[in-house]
């Protein structure tokens, strides 16, 4: 399905969100121990800007509500000090959404050489979010180079393949080992 023209918006959001329903009045990532210093420090910085809308799982956003705003995000920033294989980056590339993030741990995996945009710092960050903003066309390679990353390196058929190609490795790769793994698309 063909990405729709971009449109430009200004809203300002930046989503926390909860891989289960909310557990007591409060809650953000679990793995974050800042997250609620950092989220009173924004709603204080931001209580004056009309444009700016602070969305978190406190605020009722859930799934549905982050799949709406990575795919209608003129782009998506993940700028974490440290980060795992974050699927928040490889939902918005697969949804031909930009992502700028953080050069560290699995945001650099995901993002590879030509996903997104990958930076050290946060001038380096306002310095891709305005390089995207302003060449559309650079966005528009990226969401389309970021999707087919995801979709040669981290969808099931990647690692079935790899599997069966390991099978046929252990297996000396005997003709009858290769011709069995072929039929199955690993040969």
């Amino acid at each position: 399905m063909e990405r729709p023209a971009r449109r430009r918006r200004r809203l300002a959001a930046r989503t926390e969100t909860s891989s289960g329903p909310a557990a007591g009045a409060r809650r953000l990532e679990a793995d974050d121990p800042e997250g609620f210093a950092i989220y009173d420090q924004v709603r204080t910085a931001t209580a004056d800007e009309p444009d700016c809308h602070l969305l978190t799982n406190l605020t009722g956003i859930g799934a549905l509500e982050v799949n709406a705003f990575q795919r209608e995000a003129d782009d998506v920033v993940q700028k974490s000090l440290r980060e795992g294989f974050g699927l928040t980056v490889s939902e918005a590339l697969w949804k031909e959404t930009p992502v700028i993030g953080g050069n560290v741990g699995g945001i650099s995996l995901e993002i590879g050489g030509d996903g997104g945009l990958l930076v050290d710092d946060v001038d380096g960050c306002a310095v891709a979010i305005v390089a995207l903003l302003e060449n559309e066309a650079l966005a528009d390679r990226l969401a389309r180079t970021g999707r087919e990353r995801v979709r040669r390196e981290f969808l099931t058929p990647r690692l079935v393949r790899d599997d069966l190609a390991l099978y046929r490795k252990l297996l000396g790769g005997s003709k009858r080992a290769s011709s069995e793994l072929a039929v199955l698309g690993a040969g």
